[in-house]
């Protein structure tokens, strides 16, 4: 394996490029090989060299590894850490050097040593097997661990309960974790919650619980949601006010909401139903719309969602 470090090469670069805001990275170069991707690149964009490529990445929120073609002088940006790859000729594969592995694994992403880059990791909650989830070390002093995310609408989120349980979707792209690895992780210590929401204009804003608990499924991963703080208003209530804490989960196979109608269907997500709710971040239907079945979270605007995100992370020890 061969290492790069971006701040070394700055100097050779500068000949190609007028004004860069520059970060040092140091980038392990793996030739003849290409990146299989599951998840939607960051961006592809026409290079001279691998050495722009790394550079580039650097300076990319939240790329971990790139991909540097030399037939076509494209560089394409992922966000995986530890991406598949294959053999490819004229192919050259770059990916950020992290601290070195901590032991025991990580049973969640708060434990990853500090300065480690947002993306793919593997940790292995207590008790459990080894899963793979995108771990977010840039917002609010990091460490969170990512149950879903969405931003542009490729995943169908109107799926069925067994969908819900294993988790779906790319976990560097849109997906939802999964109830089971939710709730693995979730009873080894005491959470909060982030729900990160924004719409298609741009704006964004935040609602954090500072406690949170998912049942197993003999209790059809009964939530426990407590102690809101943030700006995008308190969502997690049905129309009546009836708040999710409490509440079973629910999908278009399985009620188990208190609504006489079955709200995984209605909402087309499935959700923490009461009567339904407020916070349909899993909406089927993605649009700027308000619809009952888009994408909302209707205490902050009553307009469809463009991305959301929910993350974990162990409450704050005083």
């Amino acid at each position: 394996m061969i290492h790069l470090k971006t701040a070394f090469l700055l100097a050779y670069f500068s000949q190609f490029v007028a004004c860069f805001n520059f970060i040092s990275q140091i980038f392990d170069l793996e030739r003849n090989a290409r990146i299989i991707s599951s998840g939607t690149p960051i961006k592809k964009i026409k290079v001279n060299s691998e050495i722009e490529c790394a550079v580039i990445c650097s300076n990319t929120y939240k790329c971990c590894s790139s991909n540097y073609d030399m037939y076509i002088e494209q560089c394409t940006l992922f966000m995986e850490c530890s991406p598949k790859s294959q053999q490819a000729q004229e192919s050259q594969i770059l990916m950020k050097t992290h601290t070195p592995d901590i032991n025991p694994q990580p049973k969640d992403c708060s434990e990853l040593p500090p300065g480690t880059s947002s993306g793919v990791y593997d940790i292995t909650p207590a008790n459990e097997s080894t899963i793979s989830v995108f771990c977010e070390m840039d917002t609010d002093n990091g460490g969170w661990t990512t149950i879903q995310r969405r931003y542009d609408g490729t995943v169908d989120f109107y799926r069925f309960w067994d969908d819900y349980k294993a988790g779906f979707g790319e976990i560097a792209g849109e997906h939802w974790l999964g109830n089971s690895y939710l709730h693995a992780i979730l009873r080894q210590r005491s959470y909060q919650v982030r729900f990160d929401v924004e719409d298609f204009s741009g704006n964004t804003a935040y609602a954090i619980y500072n406690a949170i608990y998912v049942g197993d499924e003999k209790n059809n991963f009964k939530l426990s949601l407590t102690g809101y703080t943030g700006t995008a208003g308190n969502a997690m209530v049905d129309r009546d006010g009836t708040p999710m804490n409490g509440m079973m989960f629910t999908t278009r196979d399985r009620d188990n909401d208190i609504s006489t109608d079955n709200c995984g269907n209605i909402k087309k997500s499935g959700w923490w139903h009461a009567a339904c709710t407020w916070a349909n971040l899993n909406g089927g239907v993605y649009t700027d719309e308000i619809l009952i079945k888009s994408i909302h979270w209707i205490t902050w605007k009553q307009k469809g969602l463009k991305g959301t995100r929910i993350m974990i992370k162990p409450q704050p020890s005083f």
